[in-house]
């Protein structure tokens, strides 16, 4: 069914001899070297294809890694197979961290030629633009779409969480990034990407406004940010995939797969009509809200760095090379490669497309909830590094390894950064 619905029966149908699967596996090296220890490397094509495939390396080992499928080296080399030749087929995307869960969710259910069509359907077609690449605006975007849905839908639940300050956002991304896998049981889920093959990513938002319709009462008894955020961010416990070889999985507790499918498309007349039109015109209304935000923070981004070196060129170049990189990382638009993420974070003012910023000494432990508070002159924040959306941070753990567990810094807005910024310091990313 998924095969037929998702149209990559015909996407391989089309495909030229040199887009097959076996084609480009094929064309895939033995050997990958990483980018980052040769610092005279001009190739840049292939350097993102090293630097996609490092990356691909790391996610292998946290992937599903209590599944007896991806417990030994067979199993892991499929995964690496389809997540590399779809690399070289896509280069201007090569990969993205979430897109490991979905190939290995394929892979449970199919071949991985199959699973490699599926891939390049789902991220293709079935996802909105830019869904996965570059500063993920078309993520960004669906999480306003959301917002909308929930305020069109269900204005009371929208109306409170806004009143707790409770971000949305960063509960949805999750959700999102991986079409709801980690986020519902395994049975649920599978019933969901039954839907969304069928549907569309329409089927995503339907599932989104189920949870918060089915988990309304208990939102409107709380009155804490954290309670809500605890509810939302696992909306019932998970089944496991530790057996999991085809089959439907192990369930988890909390709402049945027939109760949100029935909330989502039942005919009760809480979400009553649900005209593709309306979620088209919510997407188009914030892509363009969208596109000028990022203008506007190109635009000061560059008046920043032309400050920068209009101070540095009054003072005789005096300083070295330092105070120009403190004041490159801090604000210059450096273009992401492979893996690495722009990221913007959104204060009184903007400071756009510092590249991979990392953060040591982050323990799993440090990080439960997902909030931000205005501290003084300074915005403390608390987000998920795994699932960047406006405001993402790629942590760096202290084995060296990213992991999607949040952390919490301080990161200093430009505008409250005095006479330091004048003299070329970055921004300061302080542990709690």
């Amino acid at each position: 069914v998924w095969w037929r619905c998702s149209g990559a029966s015909t996407k391989k149908r089309n495909a030229s001899a040199e887009e097959q699967y076996t084609f480009l596996v094929s064309q895939l090296p033995t050997e990958i070297a990483d980018p980052r220890l040769d610092s005279h490397s001009t190739d840049d094509a292939n350097d993102a294809n090293n630097t996609n495939a490092c990356q691909i390396e790391k996610d292998l080992q946290r992937t599903f890694p209590t599944n007896s499928k991806f417990q030994n080296e067979e199993g892991i080399a499929s995964l690496r197979r389809v997540l590399l030749a779809y690399s070289h087929r896509n280069p201007g995307l090569g990969y993205c961290q979430s897109m490991n869960f979905i190939t290995a969710m394929l892979l449970l259910h199919m071949d991985e030629e199959s699973s490699f069509w599926m891939l390049a359907a789902i991220i293709e077609d079935l996802l909105p633009v830019e869904y996965y690449a570059g500063n993920m605006t078309g993520l960004c975007v669906e999480q306003r779409v959301l917002q909308s849905c929930l305020g069109w839908k269900l204005p009371k639940v929208h109306k409170h969480l806004l009143e707790y300050d409770v971000d949305v956002d960063q509960i949805s991304v999750p959700w999102f990034m991986c079409l709801f896998l980690n986020s519902l049981p395994l049975d649920v889920t599978l019933r969901v990407w039954d839907c969304f093959f069928y549907e569309g990513f329409k089927a995503l938002h339907r599932i989104s406004l189920a949870i918060f319709k089915l988990k309304q009462p208990e939102l409107m008894e709380m009155d804490d940010m954290c309670d809500m955020f605890r509810t939302l961010r696992s909306p019932c416990s998970l089944g496991s995939v530790d057996d999991m070889a085809g089959n439907a999985g192990t369930k988890g507790t909390g709402f049945t797969a027939d109760e949100i499918i029935k909330t989502a498309w039942g005919t009760t007349s809480w979400l009553g009509a649900f005209p593709t039109e309306k979620i088209t015109h919510f997407r188009v209304q914030h892509t363009a809200a969208k596109k000028v935000e990022m203008e506007e923070l190109e635009a000061a981004a560059q008046a920043r760095m032309q400050k920068i070196q209009a101070k540095k060129s009054a003072a005789g170049g005096s300083g070295g090379s330092s105070g120009e990189d403190s004041g490159a990382a801090e604000i210059s638009q450096t273009r992401s490669r492979g893996s690495s993420r722009a990221i913007e974070y959104d204060h009184h003012e903007h400071i756009a497309g510092m590249d991979n910023v990392r953060v040591s000494g982050v323990s799993d432990a440090d990080a439960d909830l997902l909030f931000s508070t205005t501290h003084g002159n300074q915005r403390k924040l608390s987000i998920a590094p795994m699932f960047v959306c406006s405001s993402g941070i790629t942590a760096q753990s202290p084995g060296g390894t990213t992991h999607g567990a949040a952390c919490s810094f301080e990161l200093r807005s430009a505008l409250d950064a005095g006479d330091e910024e004048d003299e070329g310091h970055g921004p300061s990313l302080p542990l709690p």
